[in-house]
């Protein structure tokens, strides 16, 4: 059922992450007096525009980036490679013994036995139409912005409604004073959790992209 309802699951759970990463700045616009509708609309606004004047202007260097492929697959290529004094490096140790494995597999199985007057059949791949790769990808970008405006949305009315769904999830938990005390712990928890997890994942980001740009500069990739 996830599946099949991505289109709507995905930008309404995005959605509610994007509210809770937001939360925290827009309740310390809204203590200098800014109203909270106003500050989250500017601030989803302004990472829209921002994201999209990131992409425009990185796409010069995408094109340098795929013009610079070759060379880069080129120098990975020599650093794998075999070492001066080895014979062989892991790798290619690991590919022998695979191939050794699927070679004892072929071996161990009995071929089927095959009749006379079997017709070959081969199957042909239809020809590229450039019409089709064209509306396909037409359809992909209008899907992309579909999901991108229906998650800010969701986001900004979130953002803007504030308090007000806990209070109504409080309000649907019951009348005794103890299972609103429940609930409201438990929205606190999950407040709680979801930011800890976007910091932690923040975080764990940067680190991986640390490491990476330090491990291309060791083997002499920009």
């Amino acid at each position: 059922m996830l599946h099949w309802a991505s289109v709507v699951f995905i930008p309404v759970f995005v959605g509610l992450i994007f509210s809770y990463a937001l939360s925290p700045l827009v309740d310390w616009l809204q203590r200098r007096r800014i109203p909270r509708a106003l500050s989250a609309a500017v601030l989803i606004l302004g990472l829209l525009s921002g994201f999209g004047t990131i992409i425009y202007s990185l796409s010069d260097e995408a094109s340098q980036l795929v013009e610079m492929l070759p060379a880069a697959a080129q120098k990975l290529c020599d650093f794998v490679h075999t070492r001066p004094g080895k014979t062989d490096n892991p790798l290619e140790t690991v590919q022998k013994a695979a191939t050794r494995l699927e070679q004892a597999a072929e071996e161990s199985t009995p071929a089927e036995p095959v009749g006379r007057g079997v017709q070959r059949v081969q199957i042909e791949k239809p020809r590229f139409d450039i019409r089709d790769h064209l509306w396909n990808g037409t359809l992909g970008v209008l899907g992309m912005v579909y999901q991108i405006g229906m998650m800010a949305l969701i986001a900004f009315f979130l953002i803007s409604s504030g308090d007000r769904y806990r209070v109504k999830l409080i309000k649907l938990a019951g009348p005794t004073l103890s299972r609103k005390k429940i609930t409201l712990q438990a929205l606190k928890q999950i407040n709680q959790q979801i930011q800890r997890y976007l910091l932690v994942q923040l975080f764990t980001s940067i680190l991986v992209g640390v490491a990476t740009w330090l491990c291309f500069l060791a083997i002499g990739m920009e």
